[in-house]
């Protein structure tokens, strides 16, 4: 039987502590832009004697036709759909929008908000700035990313309150959300001939540690096995695992043209969480959410709100770009006869 074992080689490790719905309101566009730091003429590296200035840097950038992705198959080159710059402007824009629209409502964020907003962020993962500030972001952005996050949500889930006995009813009404999943420790010797194969069972019958065999003879990336989640084991991986006891390993499996065989590190059981006041914050954020998106088409609203704007783009290039896009919208609404394009009633 074929298996698929070696699909995982390439995946990223996973860890999951419990999976409640809470992931958009925190993540969506949060920290991926940055303004321009420094004077262009500022030297960043220096290559044999030969200077790249930061002004270099923001050339090649605003028009770099690929980015490296993350796919469940690993890193991954892709071509860019439209420019790096028109793409960083264009969001720009409708984050101004979203900023003059949470102000024309009253809900744009206080600075002592922002202020409590980071200290809460610090309250789930203690390295929230340092691990931001690391990959070069100043407080100011951090601060502005999250008065974005915070523009959003609260325009979203303007007017809704929900209760803590909601957010109890949910912790009580989904308790397989609040688990530590199941874990086990693999490590794994994948070969792709019997010659190999039979130099592997030698040396562990020598006495040599399974882990250093796989090292020296494996063609997998390392000795560990690239996820601890049970439920994301193959089938047939998950029977295997089942009559394996800590510190045993398994027989050779084939899966497709390679020979594969197991060691159980550790086996960790499902747990409950301990559900901490964050968390219950998080549902309650969702769950406000998940409700206000029902009434409020909050893109929708932007996208209205851009149609409208008093949009002006002096730089040559993206200005057309720009342009184009406000006359297809104009376009659009004289062809729905809807927005401010639309023909006046008589």
């Amino acid at each position: 039987m074929t298996s698929n074992f070696t699909r995982m080689m390439n995946l990223k490790k996973q860890e999951l502590a419990f999976g409640i719905m809470i992931g958009a309101i925190v993540t969506s566009g949060l920290f991926v832009t940055s303004g321009c730091k420094g004077k262009t003429s500022e030297v960043m590296a220096v290559v044999n004697g030969e200077q790249i200035t930061r002004e270099d840097f923001y050339s090649y950038m605003e028009h770099k036709p690929s980015v490296m992705v993350q796919t469940p198959q690993g890193a991954a080159t892709a071509n860019v759909a439209t420019p790096l710059n028109f793409q960083s402007l264009n969001d720009l824009v409708n984050q101004k929008l979203l900023e003059q629209m949470a102000k024309d409502e009253g809900v744009y964020p206080s600075d002592q908000e922002i202020k409590n907003e980071i200290e809460y962020q610090q309250t789930k993962n203690q390295g929230f700035v340092k691990s931001l500030t690391s990959q070069g972001y100043t407080m100011t952005e951090i601060r502005r990313q999250l008065a974005l996050e915070r523009c959003r949500y609260k325009l979203i889930t303007k007017g809704i309150k929900i209760s803590s006995a909601q957010v109890e009813n949910y912790i009580k009404n989904n308790p397989q959300q609040f688990l530590n999943p199941k874990t086990v420790d693999l490590s794994w010797i994948v070969v792709k001939d019997e010659a190999t194969q039979k130099e592997v069972d030698s040396a562990i019958k020598g006495g040599e540690t399974f882990s250093i065999v796989a090292t020296r003879y494996s063609i997998a990336k390392t000795p560990a096995y690239p996820s601890r989640l049970y439920s994301q084991f193959p089938d047939r991986l998950k029977q295997v695992v089942d009559k394996l006891p800590e510190g045993s390993t398994s027989d050779w499996l084939v899966d497709g043209n390679n020979k594969v065989r197991f060691r159980v590190e550790k086996k960790t059981e499902a747990s409950k969480v301990e559900v901490k006041d964050w968390m219950k914050v998080e549902i309650e954020r969702a769950l406000a959410t998940q409700k206000g998106s029902v009434a409020v088409d909050l893109d929708k609203r932007l996208l209205a709100k851009r149609k409208e704007a008093n949009l002006a783009v002096n730089t040559p290039g993206l200005k057309e770009q720009f342009d184009t896009i406000a006359k297809s919208l104009k376009e659009s609404d004289v062809k729905t006869n809807t927005g401010t394009a639309a023909t006046p009633a008589k």
